[in-house]
């Protein structure tokens, strides 16, 4: 089996790269956005220190599979191992060479991302493009009613029924089942004072009194009308499309989508928007502030590379004040530093960017387990029956729990 895997990994990482010198350092990346971002990161720093390195680009998908069989298979192909947040944590850190935290300097990064690549106490990588779900809204709806941003789920709701009229509705969410819907929800979750996991991560924690109110709330903003009719369609792009078009009021979601909402080529209600600086809380639990989801994407250095020393210099100079503001500035990539966010350049370029930034400071990412997949899909599945009343809430969260533990 382990001669199989080697074979297929040295294969494949032999025919993307072709020939390169002793030190040229090798990384798998994913293809898009993120990708063209990370090319042009190697770019500067092989021009700044004389290190080539090699950008593989391939599908999301083939990046984790291929770093996998080439770590699982220590062939020493790659140097620089992309780590996709907590979904990608549990299955790479083990191969990752820890980073001291004595002479690596990471007090300039955002703490809440680099907490997201810790394992058992150890860090084993740099966040490197991070962003999270934010409260973006229609500044000029908002100040027409007079309201103000909510910072609690009962002004949230208020607003959302106050600003649902004349073809606009109050919230669009992303509602189809899979992915984006459990991403949807999470922030209620989190900011009503729920739990997905326990503290040990052996079991669901989702099913609580904070749960049930959290999804309970998520779902009657469907049930009353407060959102656009084919929202239970709606993924991520659909969310960008009703805010643009003038469609809804409000949208929690990707920080980064907000330069698309807010362009004035590609919407209609360009310049009045704004990022509140906070997402609503549950009073009840103490919060002072809603919590919120971040995730996205860090380097680290495999363990079995054979250009250690220069894989580390590279992750520290992609995670860098430096490159952070470069990359920001002219990549759109989601900053980890926290200079960046004060930044006037890119503060030209994304003016909502110091809002954002106080949004992230709570943030928590997904659990660090290696079933999340299969938690994920549990959830969609039982949670797209609750908003589509196939189920009663309490119905769709026993049995999610009943599955989410199973899975454990």
């Amino acid at each position: 089996m382990f001669r199989r895997l080697f074979f297929a990994a040295a294969v494949s990482i032999t025919l993307g790269a072709g020939g390169v010198h002793a030190q040229t350092l090798t990384m798998l990346v994913s293809s898009g956005g993120s990708g063209r971002t990370f090319e042009a990161a190697a770019k500067h720093f092989s021009a700044a220190t004389g290190i080539p390195v090699n950008v593989i680009q391939n599908p999301y998908a083939e990046v984790r599979e291929k770093q996998l069989l080439e770590l699982v298979g220590k062939t020493g192909n790659l140097d620089v191992i992309s780590v996709d947040g907590t979904i990608w944590m549990p299955e790479v850190a083990p191969f990752l060479d820890p980073i001291d935290e004595q002479t690596t300097d990471t007090k300039h990064l955002i703490p809440s991302m680099v907490d997201l690549f810790r394992a058992d106490g150890k860090l084993v990588a740099l966040p490197v493009r991070i962003a999270g779900w934010v409260l973006i809204y229609r500044k000029d709806l908002f100040d027409a009613a007079g309201l103000k941003p909510p910072t609690t789920w009962e002004e949230f709701r208020f607003a959302a029924r106050t600003l649902t009229k004349d073809g606009v509705y109050g919230f669009a969410p992303a509602l189809r089942q899979g992915n984006y819907l459990v991403v949807q929800w999470i922030p209620f979750l989190f900011s009503h004072g729920g739990q997905i996991l326990n503290k040990e991560r052996t079991a669901a924690a989702f099913n609580s009194p904070e749960g049930i109110k959290a999804t309970q709330f998520f779902v009657d903003l469907v049930r009353d009308g407060l959102v656009p009719p084919g929202a239970t369609a709606y993924e991520q792009s659909d969310i960008i499309t009703a805010i643009s078009q003038g469609i809804a009021a409000m949208a929690l979601t990707y920080s980064p989508y907000f330069l698309n909402m807010n362009n004035p080529k590609e919407s209609k209600v360009a310049g009045k928007l704004a990022i509140a600086p906070s997402l609503p809380r549950d009073p009840a639990t103490g919060m002072t502030t809603g919590r919120t989801l971040i995730s996205g994407w860090g380097f680290g250095v495999a363990a079995s590379s054979r250009n250690k020393k220069e894989a580390h210099q590279f992750i520290q100079f992609v995670a860098s004040d430096a490159e952070q503001k470069r990359l920001a500035v002219e990549n759109n990539n989601a900053p980890t530093a926290s200079a960046v966010y004060k930044d006037p350049d890119y503060l030209k370029v994304f003016p909502a960017a110091a809002d954002v930034q106080g949004a992230l400071a709570s943030a928590s990412d997904r659990p660090l387990v290696e079933s999340w997949t299969m938690i994920e899909d549990i959830l969609a599945r039982e949670l797209s029956a609750a908003v589509t009343g196939t189920k009663t809430v309490k119905e769709a969260l026993d049995a999610a729990e009943k599955a989410v533990n199973a899975a454990l």
